[in-house]
């Protein structure tokens, strides 16, 4: 009995070192200090046996006889204050941290999917049909499989059973649900926007020729840039775009009309000629008057065909004088009017403020060199009144620039149109290929 006693009940009191003992009594004094906090309560599983834990702890404490540690033991392991220091001592109270709330990071630029690009977005509901069929064909697959398996004579099964299919046999199946997919977005009338060139819009670029456009400071010089540059801008637009052109200095002067025939109006500026004074209000109203010719010699169509006014000039008006403002022929004047007539003007302040040339004094045949700043204002003044754009150019590079976003705001407009073409030639190449590899492969078509 004693040797029952020792092996099962542990060493006696007396026995055990006094570390032990300070053990048992620091987990108690951790006990009560955990019992008296507010808000917690022993479980009552516990209470009835308030003596279970400390023989638990007291057997676990008596190394093992054998030297062998077991399941439970490895289990258990840790889990006692001596193998880690100060966890009975714990008794302040208990930190909760909550979990961290994960947030999906938000993609810049990206929108909902929507159905706002379906002219019939009703059809759409086909898909329904098409899972259906794909389920459909899942389950009849599982079924087959379940019944291969209840064949308990697998030696039977082996002879009379064909070979086992490969994955390919559902090819068939996998064109045919996507021809059907295919062809309900086509059905659905899907829409994309497409770039469409404005072939009824007219261009009139007005270029001014004043002395001042023989500045050197945009090399080689200010005109020959412009020509260059241009030109450019003439290529880069539509072939049925209406073009015009219209030289400004003292006067204007229509050089080409509006007329589909580009060659013509690049023609036009590599023959223009400089001149004196600079009359921009009088370009302005000159344009406009050309723009309203064609309108009315095309006729029969209830809306006019769109027009723009490209005005490139390095300085204010000196025809009349600028601070003429209530003129009728002053360049803010003429910007209202063609505001009044739905007639944007583009403005590009050309050149730079250190631009300079030579003008010669008829008295004595001597040349004079006289600065000519680009007025950046009067350009940005008439694009405001107009309702147009401003833009700025001290370079062929950024002359050129101008010119081609010009070329896409002007020549070119975004429509949105059909694009179920590509969708029902997909649906019919699929839908085609599904029952050919039905067919070869003598697989029943679902």
């Amino acid at each position: 009995m004693a040797a029952f006693a020792a092996r099962h009940l542990g060493p006696a009191r007396t026995a055990r070192g006094g570390g032990a003992r300070s053990a048992r009594s620091d987990t108690a004094r951790c006990r009560r200090c955990g019992a008296a906090r507010s808000g917690i309560r022993a479980h009552p599983r516990i209470q009835p046996h308030p003596n279970a834990a400390r023989r638990l702890r007291d057997r676990g404490a008596t190394a093992p006889a054998t030297g062998r540690t077991g399941p439970a033991q490895l289990r258990s392991a840790g889990a006692h204050p001596a193998d880690r220091p100060g966890l009975d001592r714990r008794c302040g109270p208990v930190r909760i941290h909550p979990a961290p709330q994960l947030r999906r990071p938000e993609r810049a630029g990206t929108t909902p999917v929507s159905i706002s690009g379906f002219t019939s977005a009703v059809w759409l509901g086909f898909l329904v049909i098409v899972a259906l069929i794909v389920l459909g064909y899942v389950l009849v697959q599982v079924s087959r499989h379940k019944n291969t398996l209840r064949f308990t004579n697998m030696e039977l099964l082996e002879k009379v059973a064909p070979t086992r299919p490969s994955l390919l046999r559902h090819i068939p199946i996998v064109l045919l649900v996507a021809g059907l997919v295919f062809l309900t977005i086509a059905a659905a009338g899907p829409t994309a926007v497409k770039k469409v060139a404005r072939n009824r819009a007219t261009v009139m670029l007005v270029m001014d020729v004043s002395l001042s456009m023989e500045a050197t400071d945009v090399p080689p010089s200010r005109i020959e840039v412009a020509k260059k540059a241009g030109k450019e801008f003439v290529d880069g637009l539509p072939s049925g775009l209406n073009i015009g052109f219209i030289t400004f200095a003292g006067t204007a002067s229509v050089l080409v009309t509006p007329t589909p025939n580009h060659e013509q109006a690049k023609a036009a500026i590599d023959n223009i000629k400089l001149a004196e004074r600079t009359a921009t209000g009088e370009g302005i109203i000159t344009a406009l008057q050309a723009i309203d010719t064609l309108g009315s010699v095309l006729g029969g169509s209830q809306d006019p065909p769109p027009a723009r006014i490209v005005l490139m000039s390095d300085g204010k008006q000196t025809v009349p004088a600028f601070e003429d403002v209530d003129n009728p022929r002053h360049e803010y004047v003429a910007a209202r009017l063609a505001k009044s007539k739905h007639v944007p003007i583009s403005t590009i302040s050309y050149g730079t403020s250190w631009g300079a040339v030579d003008i010669p004094d008829p008295s004595d045949g001597s040349t004079k060199r006289q600065s000519v700043p680009v007025d950046d204002d009067a350009m940005r003044e008439i694009a405001r009144l107009s309702g147009g754009e401003f833009y700025k150019a001290s370079s062929l590079t950024e002359l050129t620039q101008v010119y081609n976003t010009l070329q896409e705001q002007i020549g070119f407009e975004l429509t949105r149109g059909d694009a179920s073409r590509p969708w029902l030639l997909l649906g019919m190449l699929f839908v085609a290929a599904g029952v050919v590899t039905g067919l070869l492969g003598r697989q029943r078509l679902p």
